[in-house]
């Protein structure tokens, strides 16, 4: 028997997020990150405790994700996100100023046209800081609503999601 198997190994560079730095909202505009070292997305579980009074132990209940990502962004003028972002931070918007959409695509096939599983939600940007000797912007992207599964192919560095049916 052989321990030779099928793997597929996923690279950093095949994650896509994107952010939409349009105003409207009727038809969006996403700029890619790029310029980041950081790629981790928390779900963030949220629990509920019960004292059940058949049960000597409490019980934990899942109740729902909250999907966060920290984040940088290297400041490189001419970068589409971190002109978008130099651009929140400047203007030091709040409420619905930063909210925008965030769309996450998998390495993950989504089907046999070429697509990836990819995640939409509604997000708030929670700016955080500017560090000049390292020269990057650190934010936070806050789920702001549910998330929408669904798949996604890009052309041309422009994405185009297609929410899943039935899901």
């Amino acid at each position: 028997m052989s321990n030779t198997e099928n793997f597929t190994s996923w690279r950093r560079e095949q994650t896509l997020i994107f952010l939409d730095k349009s105003t409207t909202g009727t038809s969006p505009s996403w700029v890619r990150i790029k310029m980041s070292t950081l790629l981790e997305i928390a779900v963030n579980p949220v629990t509920e405790e019960y004292a059940f009074i058949g049960y000597k132990d409490d019980i934990t209940l899942l109740d729902r994700y909250k999907i966060s990502l920290s984040q940088e962004n290297q400041a490189v003028e001419g970068d589409a996100c971190f002109d978008y972002l130099w651009g929140l931070f400047y203007s030091l918007p709040s409420g619905s100023e930063v909210q925008t959409d965030c769309l996450i695509v998998f390495p993950k096939a989504g089907t046999t046209d070429g697509s990836f599983q990819a995640w939409k939600f509604r997000a708030t940007l929670v700016l955080n800081t500017f560090n000049g000797v390292d020269k990057k912007i650190t934010y936070d992207i806050q789920a702001a609503g549910d998330v929408e599964r669904g798949t996604v192919t890009v052309a041309d560095g422009t994405p185009t999601f297609v929410a899943a049916t039935g899901d």
